[in-house]
């Protein structure tokens, strides 16, 4: 199990049309940013009650939360091995735990994915997902990656978002997917609270609104109409 040290976590939100711009300005700011990996496709599996309850949480605001949710890169086709992630968060400060979880051969029916997570935990960490058992949606994206030479802090930039209805199919649908989800820029900005003081000067220079934004309930909301 791997636990990551509590983060805060801050969201810019723009049009697509900006990334660009957004990309330029990164790599040109005097935090020296440069791309700590090539982008990627994330893959991500989100968990729930039946009646969407770490939904009906965000939505509230409430300070201390979770969400459950298993993650690859790549193609959709799974791979060998994922991650399923618990991230934890407290105010305005996240965490995440994570545990390693070899894929059995796909197709794998909705069932037995969760039996088969469930089986990979150790016995300590399995009341989360027992909570959250069910697969309600799986959302996809494209990821740049950027680190400060600087200061402790990191920079996503997502692009390219499809999320997928899991609610009443047997198996993990992976072709229709929702015609309804907005086509944003998402920039997030990762950084330890001791960070913040060279930060905040850092983010007043962000040219796009920073704003609250959960990928997870904007999913739902695009699939469920809430």
């Amino acid at each position: 199990m791997d636990e990551q040290e509590k983060r805060l976590e801050i969201k810019a939100i723009g049009p697509i049309a900006a990334k660009d711009y957004i990309l330029a300005w990164l790599k040109s700011d005097n935090l020296f940013f440069y791309e700590r990996y090539p982008k990627r496709r994330v893959n991500n599996i989100y968990f729930d009650t039946y009646d969407l309850y770490t939904y009906e949480e965000n939505l509230s605001g409430i300070s201390r939360r979770a969400k459950i949710r298993l993650r690859w890169y790549g193609d959709l086709l799974f791979p060998q091995i994922a991650t399923l992630e618990y991230k934890i968060k407290r105010n305005r400060f996240g965490k995440k735990i994570k545990f390693p979880i070899n894929f059995l051969d796909d197709p794998i029916a909705l069932n037995e994915l969760v039996n088969h997570i469930n089986q990979s935990l150790p016995e300590t960490d399995k009341e989360l997902l027992n909570q959250y058992p069910y697969p309600v949606l799986l959302n996809t994206y494209v990821r740049h990656y950027f680190e400060s030479r600087i200061v402790d802090l990191r920079v996503t930039v997502d692009e390219a978002y499809q999320v997928f209805d899991q609610r009443y199919d047997k198996f993990l649908n992976l072709t229709r997917d929702s015609k309804l989800l907005p086509q944003t820029l998402v920039v997030e900005f990762k950084f330890p609270k001791g960070s913040y003081d060279q930060v905040k000067h850092f983010l007043n220079r962000c040219p796009l609104r920073i704003s609250r934004h959960s990928k997870y309930v904007n999913g739902v909301r695009s699939l469920y109409m809430y």
